[in-house]
């Protein structure tokens, strides 16, 4: 496997990741996409990203060498809505 194509996956997984773990622990998608952004734009990647509530789709994007993968998508995740109840409860 090209070294570049390693790294744009390594990218990817972990920017899924991080997605995954923002949104199961109860974070807006919004927050969940600017902080996929910003973490990508740091490692030098554009990024195309689809969140549902049930799933995030990603295609990463290195213009340096012009590699990309296929759009991946993350595990399914469990949301947590507790913390939700318990703000707008108080």
């Amino acid at each position: 496997m090209d070294k570049s194509l390693h790294k744009v996956k390594e990218a990817e997984a972990m920017l899924l990741n991080v997605g995954t773990l923002l949104m199961s622990s109860g974070a807006s998608t919004g927050r969940v996409r600017t902080t996929v952004n910003r973490i990508a734009d740091a490692l030098g990647y554009n990024i195309e990203l689809m969140i549902t509530n049930r799933s995030l789709m990603l295609k990463v994007i290195d213009e340096d060498s012009d590699q990309s993968l296929p759009v991946s998508n993350a595990p399914r995740h469990m949301v947590s809505t507790s913390a939700s109840f318990q703000e707008s409860a108080g």
